[in-house]
């Protein structure tokens, strides 16, 4: 028996059992491979470069798994409880172990998000949560526990968590220290509690969250996510970060004004903080460069806290059925005062040459903190079959003009100039609204001008698929 999913997003289907039990299920798996190769044509490239970087020879093979199932109503329980259960993992598997510097080193990396059991309606205004959980409405926080959450009325529900914390070094994109394979960590106690409001134009979720490592208090943050529908072309949200222990300060911040006052015209003002996550005792977020890169880096003995500022105005209007696009952003960084401006600009061409095929077109310029950029990127899109099918061709051109540093400081009269090029053909394949298929070949050019100006060659391959049930 098919049953279509309420908001219209997701598959669903169920199964009748013994005419009293039901399954409600959503499953999503995703499955990518990258295979990257690089030409060189000097074979003397890596004793020259000073540094081995390995990964400008060779080739590397990367598959990116992801499976996200909710199975609902699990129990032929009569009464209103329900059982249900949630898993949201994925995997980074290198098949071939190829060595490659800017890649995973290990041949298996494994993440779980949510692996957990859900108890619905629990007594009349409880739900329970047990297993792995990450906590979005309260800021991010993983959990190996407990998760009671109560509907005070309608619009308002408190949530009360805890249990073993999860290890940021076992992130299947870690970089630092050293990846841990440990699916539960014994080190780390976490918990906290959230309450979350929900109105026809006001939302929030406010919550304070701590984490404990071997008995020592590693931080306590304050998490504030709101969003408020100030009338039918006003969007007002924000996103707050503030560390009371351990990191004091602002860590993380969001705020976007979206005014759209009419079908055509959207104008969008940002403001964007972040900075490095700190954890003064476990010091999970230290990323220390080894000595036999450069003996000469010296690092501090503490994660470097420095943060960015971000200032963003985009703006998008729409004529007929084309439409221009641009944008301008200001950056400032703490650590050496450093500022950046972006300027782009955009036209999108939805019929060109009477509908044959559509064009997207960007100009980037980047005042950038050491040096300045630019870029110019040209898509050109052909669907066909109903949309099923769909062929993209990119090309992108790049000019990176960066100022020269010695020993961190400004070499005056000196700077590098480096041009890159991308060409790049995608072939999507849509047979339904759950299946979809990505092929995509790119081909990567630029020459180095910190090793005798040569030419680098890169051929990558993607594939992706996407299955939804």
């Amino acid at each position: 028996m098919q049953r279509s999913s309420p908001s219209g997003s997701q598959g669903y289907f169920c199964i009748q059992r013994h005419q009293q039990r039901s399954l409600y299920s959503k499953i999503r798996i995703r499955g990518s491979g990258i295979h990257a190769t690089t030409s060189i044509k000097n074979e003397n490239y890596l004793s020259q470069d000073n540094y081995g970087n390995s990964y400008v020879q060779g080739q590397y093979t990367l598959l990116n798994l992801r499976l996200k199932l909710d199975a609902l109503d699990l129990s032929d329980s009569p009464t209103q409880t329900k059982l249900n259960a949630h898993i949201d993992t994925r995997a980074l598997i290198n098949p071939l172990e190829q060595p490659y510097s800017l890649g995973v080193p290990d041949r298996y990396r494994v993440q779980f998000d949510n692996a957990a059991l859900e108890v619905e309606n629990l007594g009349s205004k409880v739900d329970l949560w047990v297993g792995r959980q990450t906590l979005y409405a309260s800021g991010g926080l993983g959990i190996d526990g407990l998760r009671g959450i109560f509907h005070l009325n309608d619009e308002a529900t408190l949530a009360v968590y805890g249990g073993l914390g999860n290890d940021l070094r076992n992130l299947t994109g870690y970089i630092g220290q050293s990846y841990r394979l440990n699916p539960v960590s014994l080190d780390f106690i976490a918990g906290g509690t959230g309450i979350s409001l929900r109105y026809p134009t006001f939302q929030t979720d406010v919550a304070i969250n701590s984490l404990v490592y071997k008995g020592s208090l590693d931080r306590v943050n304050l998490f504030v996510s709101s969003m408020y529908r100030v009338s039918s072309q006003v969007n007002l949200s924000a996103l707050l970060d503030v560390g009371v222990a351990g990191n004091v300060g602002l860590a993380r911040a969001h705020s976007y004004l979206t005014i759209y006052p009419n079908a055509d015209f959207t104008y969008k003002l940002g403001y964007m903080r972040y900075t490095t996550l700190y954890f003064p005792q476990s010091d999970q977020s230290g990323i220390p460069v080894p000595t036999n890169i450069n003996s000469s880096f010296t690092f501090p003995t503490q994660t470097d806290t420095s943060a960015y500022n971000v200032f963003r105005n985009e703006l998008r209007y729409r004529f007929d059925r084309d439409s221009i696009f641009g944008s301008v952003e200001y950056a400032k960084r703490s650590y050496d005062k450093k500022q950046r401006l972006t300027y782009s600009i955009g036209y999108h061409h939805p019929r060109l040459f009477q509908d044959f095929m559509d064009m997207k077109t960007q100009l980037n310029v980047i005042d950038n903190y050491r040096g300045f950029n630019t870029s110019i990127s040209l898509t050109l899109g052909k669907d066909f079959a109903d949309e099923t099918f769909r062929i993209e061709t990119r090309g992108v051109f790049y000019a990176n003009e960066r100022d020269l540093y010695t020993n961190n400081q400004f070499v005056s009269g000196q700077d590098e100039l480096e041009k890159e090029a991308t060409g790049q053909i995608t072939l999507l394949y849509d047979p339904t609204a759950k299946v979809n298929w990505s092929l995509s070949y790119a081909f990567h050019r630029e020459i180095d001008v910190n090793n005798d100006k040569q030419k680098i060659s890169l051929h990558d391959i993607y594939l992706s698929s996407s299955i939804r049930f």
